[in-house]
């Protein structure tokens, strides 16, 4: 498994979880829940292409 895609998204979990309490403590939940979404959103887009990739690397080996 590529290291770098496992760090991107626990990069991207940091960012969010630090944006997340930020934006809690500042009293804007709605926003603080949008951010979380899109982070979401974007680590779902990161795994989305790995299963691509997984699909494509098994197709390849079973073809004859």
């Amino acid at each position: 498994m590529n290291l770098e895609i496992i760090l991107q998204i626990a990069g991207i979990s940091m960012v969010v979880a630090i944006l997340h309490t930020v934006l809690e403590g500042a009293n804007k939940k709605e926003l603080a829940q949008m951010v979380v979404l899109g982070g979401v959103i974007v680590v779902v887009w990161l795994i989305i292409g790995l299963v691509a990739e997984l699909f494509d690397t098994v197709q390849t080996l079973f073809r004859f």
